[in-house]
């Protein structure tokens, strides 16, 4: 895994383009660009909307699409996996919680529990 975000800001930044410009350019607003460069995946409609304009974004920034999308839906795999045990342990304990955990009403934190980027190839 990588930071995506960071990889997408870095990669606009060299290009000296704006967020605006990259708005006018992709059809997507600048809000949206914003939140996929700041991993906050909740900003968006939902996991297909954040696989769409992620592989927009990385496309017209000249990235390979494919590996990004390919990490937002491990991110969203683990997320519903966290969600499960969640939701399987509030069953067994006091009750059901109505709540789910703090991790995944932010969706973008959840990069902080990895505990090494991996070895492989960079993305830029």
């Amino acid at each position: 895994m990588f930071e995506i975000g960071s990889s997408l800001r870095a990669a606009r930044m060299r290009q000296r383009l704006e967020l605006s410009e990259a708005e006018h350019d992709t059809r997507i607003r600048a809000k949206y660009l914003g939140a996929l460069e700041e991993e906050r995946f909740d900003v968006l409609s939902g996991p297909a909307y954040t696989k769409g304009f992620l592989r927009t974004y990385a496309d017209y920034l000249g990235l390979d699409a494919q590996r990004f999308v390919d990490d937002v839906e491990t991110l969203q795999e683990f997320a519903t996996l966290v969600l499960i045990v969640h939701m399987s342990k509030s069953k067994q304990g006091t009750g059901r919680s109505r709540h789910p955990p703090h991790a995944l009403q932010h969706p973008h934190e959840l990069r902080v529990l990895q505990a090494e980027p991996d070895a492989h190839e960079p993305y830029l």
